[in-house]
């Protein structure tokens, strides 16, 4: 298990991880799934975002 970490730390996976989760946090991402619409994120269920993306690419 540990070279297996070593190898991911090896391959700039911590550093993906590290800008990924700040860019979480900056965007007040608080858990999954969290839904952006044209960079504005979403506070509503699945069902209502697919119909909100089927109008906007229509």
């Amino acid at each position: 298990m540990v070279d297996k970490y070593n190898d991911s730390a090896n391959n700039g996976i911590d550093e993906k991880i590290k800008r990924d989760r700040q860019l979480a946090q900056d965007s007040s991402v608080a858990g999954t799934p969290t839904w952006f619409i044209n960079k504005k994120k979403v506070n509503s269920s699945a069902s209502v975002i697919s119909g909100t993306l089927e109008e906007l690419t229509k």
